[in-house]
């Protein structure tokens, strides 16, 4: 009995792939930090003597700051500029510690990190555009919020201070929604020209929407980790030493228990989070019976896939790239219906591609893939992109050719849910997406230039919706949606080349592993659970609605 059941163990090994960390993990010195490189032990110490005294006080300053800051947005200009000092002096004593105590060693990680690149532009950027707004001395109530953003960004390094900062992202995502609702609908007591459209070429550049752009998308961010950040807030004290990063996130890769072998275990101080699925069975696909389980599939298949996929991506571009249609000119009429076959074969073509490719994803994965902010993040920009396309192209035949686009953009974000031996059998390699990606960010390059630079008769911007309030015009216009949204898919995703040309086949790119490290080192406040319950309370509400998480077997990753 013992050893069938060995028999049977064995023969399932085979069919068995272990997720693991890709690289090995680095070790971090906590003592390393810009304080500890300026000042000298014996001052240093003393610097932690007032922090364990003050730092409660100081945090407290930093969110009375964020208020008022927020305050001011609504008051008269004349008494906005003479307020604007306070929320920058009761913000620095809380901020300058904060930064002067982060980790160096993470910081030197975090630097390495697309995610940090990105949501630093995105903040830089939004706290500009407010302070053009401004114009005037308000503008120096603004440091708090860009440096404290910042600090969130940040945050991964942040193990003195991290309970203080939690509360503080509390009060900061809500803010920045107000602060975007009161630049939308003008409600700044700034001069009219202030709110600038700036011509450039053939289309005007309305700096309202800019930053109402990148305001949501960091109230999101801010929210999405303060609501990842929650595990670090549990019930035992020892527990809450442990750190978990939400920025800084392991790369793993997926490992045919079989065929190879695992990497060393890692016993440095960053480690990874237990997995829920360490294992994956290759045959549990969405659609088994079309999945080449057992050996590859015939050249003659590849070749048909090949052909449909370069048909297809040829004929969608061709399909955006056509002007609307003239009713009633006879020769249009002809072109026009030549179009339309072109656009059904686009879709058609692309279809026959791509769905084989999903009917081989492995089930854990995918639902893994779901339950990742990435994954979700592309997909959602891409389809608010797509569906604002495909308003200005007037909901004609080139519609189709905006689904397809949606279909080819989801193949790439598919990449980690096929299994090593499944992409082995399928004959397929992460490179062959590089013309994917790589025509989509073209694509993206290509309309934004359209709409600056051409009077080609593509596109057709619609008022979704106007009104006047204030003496002021409020509109939304799907032009400035679409540019906004092509904008945020085209910096997120031109990682994306990197990733499939470079990093190996059975390395993962969405589904990260999560990182803490444990913090023997004093923290500021002191940890008191009676002080720490309302807070996760009040951090799952606000981000309750940005969880990407479902129940289930899923695992700790983003």
């Amino acid at each position: 009995m013992a050893s069938t059941d060995a028999v049977v163990s064995q023969e399932a090994k085979q069919w068995m792939c272990v997720m693991e960390v890709a690289q090995p993990l680095p070790q971090i010195n906590l003592e390393n930090t810009m304080l500890s490189k300026i000042l000298s032990p014996s001052a240093h110490d003393r610097f932690l003597e007032v922090m364990r005294r003050q730092y409660t006080r100081f945090g407290m300053m930093y969110r009375l700051a964020s208020v008022l800051g927020l305050v001011i947005v609504f008051l008269d200009r004349d008494i906005g500029r003479i307020l604007s000092p306070i929320p920058t002096v009761l913000a620095v004593p809380a901020i300058s510690c904060s930064f002067l105590m982060l980790s160096s060693d993470l910081l030197a990680i975090l630097v390495w990190q697309y995610e940090f690149w990105f949501f630093t532009i995105l903040n830089t950027i939004n706290w500009v555009t407010l302070a053009i707004f401004y114009a005037d001395a308000r503008i120096i109530s603004l440091y708090s919020g860009l440096f404290g953003t910042q600090s969130v960004i940040f945050i991964d390094a942040n193990f003195r201070t991290i309970v203080s900062a939690l509360k503080s992202c509390v009060v900061a995502a809500p803010v920045l929604c107000i602060v975007a609702a009161a630049c939308f609908f003008r409600l700044l007591d700034v001069p009219v020209e202030n709110y600038l459209v700036i011509p450039v070429a053939h289309i005007n550049v309305t700096l309202v929407d800019v930053f109402v752009n990148t305001a949501i998308t960091l109230a999101i961010f801010i929210a999405r980790k303060a609501y990842s950040k929650r595990k670090v807030l549990r019930e035992s004290k020892q527990n809450l030493r442990i750190v978990r990063c939400v920025v800084f996130r392991s790369k793993l890769r997926l490992r045919q228990v079989s065929t190879s072998h695992p990497l060393d275990e890692n016993r440095q101080q960053v480690t990874l989070v237990s997995l829920k699925l360490e294992c994956v069975d290759v045959r549990r696909t969405l659609w088994p019976k079309w999945t080449p389980l057992e050996e590859p599939v015939a050249w003659s298949w590849m070749a048909f896939l090949l052909a449909n996929g370069v048909v297809g991506l040829t004929t969608t571009a061709m399909t955006l790239s056509c002007s609307h249609p003239q009713a009633g000119v006879p020769d249009e009429d002809d072109t026009t219906q030549q179009q339309r076959i072109v656009a059904i074969v686009a879709l058609v073509s692309t279809s026959v591609c791509c769905l084989p490719f999903l009917a081989c994803s492995q089930r854990d994965l995918l639902k893994s893939l779901l339950n990742s902010f990435d994954f979700l993040f592309s997909s959602i920009q891409f389809g608010l992109a797509m569906l604002f396309l495909a308003d200005m192209l007037r909901w004609d035949y080139r519609a189709l050719g905006a689904l397809a686009w949606f279909l080819w953009f989801h193949f790439v974000l598919l990449l980690d849910t096929w299994t090593p031996p499944i992409k082995t059998h399928l004959r397929f390699r992460k490179l062959y997406t590089v013309p994917v990606i790589s025509l989509s960010l073209v694509g993206v390059a290509a309309i934004v230039y359209s709409f600056f630079f051409t009077k080609i008769d593509i596109f057709e911007e619609r008022t979704l919706f106007a009104f006047q309030l204030n003496g002021h015009a409020i509109a939304a216009r799907t032009k400035s949606l679409l540019l906004n949204r092509l904008f945020t898919v085209f910096l997120w995703s031109a990682r994306l080349v990197w990733e499939v040309s470079y990093c190996p086949d059975n390395e993962l790119i969405f589904i990260r592993g999560g990182l803490d490290y444990y913090n023997p080192m004093e923290m500021f406040p002191p940890f008191s659970e009676a002080a720490i319950a309302p807070m996760v309370t009040t951090v799952r509400r606000l981000s309750r609605k940005f969880s990407m998480e479902l129940p289930g077997r899923v695992p700790n990753q983003e």
